[in-house]
């Protein structure tokens, strides 16, 4: 049901279509109007998304350092993808939870157009720089809004993706969704790399347990604590319609230092920088500390390690 305006706010459509109904059009009136209408535009850019699946505080004030300290997509990533889903350079690509738009640059050279979509401005904001650097702005649409909620205006998809996403958003509702807006053969592709959370390395158990000094050993998810998926990630695609699904795993060599560890950490939903509050530089001063103890050499390496899930929708997929 469409919401009615408020009695003391008249609606900007009404001004803009009094004002080109006049003969002649009262140009002031309309002026009034369009910039009426790019002020409302710019307010539902900047507003947080108001919904009960997505907490704003989730990645609150993240954004810059995901943009400079996340590690960057690997070519061989994308070219698996891109041979196992048989892409042409041909068709559209939906990347959910896009982020800051590193996937959807990765994956620039094999679709005509792509499409980013998510809830956060600040991610969306970063994601128009990456994109514009890129020089792909004619070729990239960023759009803000939710899983599953997905946009339709541009299907049918030749593939649809969660890039470090999935985890995030309702799984069953979001595949079905998926399945519906590709098209008959497409594929969904689900890729994460883990975290220094879940991490093996012993460096990586230190930050850990620095963290747990600071926030507590509970793992941090905006307003609340993170919650494992209920279900395998392959269970819900073939619940969901998909098939012929497959896993794949490629391995990523990567050399951190203090600073790059600390940028990363604060990219994250379960160390964000605003969860330390005053005793942020405290923070840092510790974590320095403990790594400088246990690690005099500086030499923060692993092998992390990408896992790949792709599927595809039945040419004969019957519409959800």
């Amino acid at each position: 049901m469409t919401q009615a305006a408020p009695q003391n706010q008249k609606p900007q459509r009404n001004i803009y279509i009094r004002s080109i109904r006049r003969d002649p059009p009262d140009l002031k009136l309309l002026s009034k109007a369009l910039i009426a209408l790019a002020e409302d535009m710019a307010r539902r850019e900047l507003t947080p998304v108001e919904s009960p699946r997505y907490d704003a505080s989730l990645f609150r004030g993240t954004a810059p350092f995901y943009a400079r300290y996340r590690p960057h997509i690997p070519t061989a990533v994308t070219g698996l993808i891109a041979k196992q889903a048989g892409l042409d350079w041909s068709g559209r690509m939906l990347d959910v939870g896009c982020g800051t738009g590193q996937f959807l640059v990765a994956m620039s050279d094999y679709f005509e157009k792509l499409v980013g979509l998510d809830p956060d401005a600040e991610m969306l904001k970063e994601a128009r720089r990456a994109v514009a650097k890129e020089k792909l702005r004619n070729k990239v649409v960023l759009l803000r809004g939710q899983a599953p909620d997905l946009p339709s205006k541009y299907r049918p998809y030749r593939m649809i993706t969660f890039s470090r996403a999935f985890h995030w958003v309702d799984q069953p509702a979001t595949a079905r969704a998926a399945l519906e807006l590709l098209e008959p053969d497409g594929s969904v592709a689900i890729l994460g790399d883990g975290s220094f959370w879940t991490g093996a390395v012993n460096w990586q158990r230190t930050v850990r347990q620095v963290v747990e000094r600071w926030l507590g050993t509970e793992r941090k998810a905006g307003n609340t604590t993170y919650v494992e998926p209920a279900s395998r990630f392959t269970d819900v695609l073939r619940a969901a319609g998909f098939a012929d699904i497959r896993e794949f795993r490629i391995n990523d060599d990567r050399s951190w230092t203090i600073e790059s560890i600390i940028g990363y950490l604060y990219s994250t939903s379960f160390a964000r920088r605003e969860l330390f509050g005053d005793d942020v530089e405290r923070f840092e001063e510790d974590l320095t500390r403990a790594l400088d103890k246990e690690f005099p050499d500086g030499r923060f390496e692993e092998r992390a390690r990408f896992d790949i899930l792709l599927a595809k929708k039945p040419a004969t997929a019957p519409r959800a």
